[in-house]
């Protein structure tokens, strides 16, 4: 899986939880944007578009399904 060379960086941040909070987030319905600012609270400076990918990377889809 591509999931780009941030990934990893920010997963180790995070103490390997990124995915996690990825499809929590992505569960609660919240926007690619708003998860970028929430990782920004967490000191990891991501675009929406970066997150995007993760979550395609990740086979993370919105909402129920995710």
């Amino acid at each position: 899986m591509a999931r780009g060379s941030t990934f990893p960086l920010a997963d180790r941040a995070l103490g390997g939880t990124l995915e996690r909070r990825l499809r929590r987030w992505r569960k609660e319905e919240r926007s690619y944007d708003a998860i970028a600012r929430l990782l920004a609270d967490e000191g990891i400076q991501v675009t929406d578009e970066t997150v995007r990918r993760w979550a395609n990377d990740l086979g993370i889809k919105k909402g129920r399904a995710a």
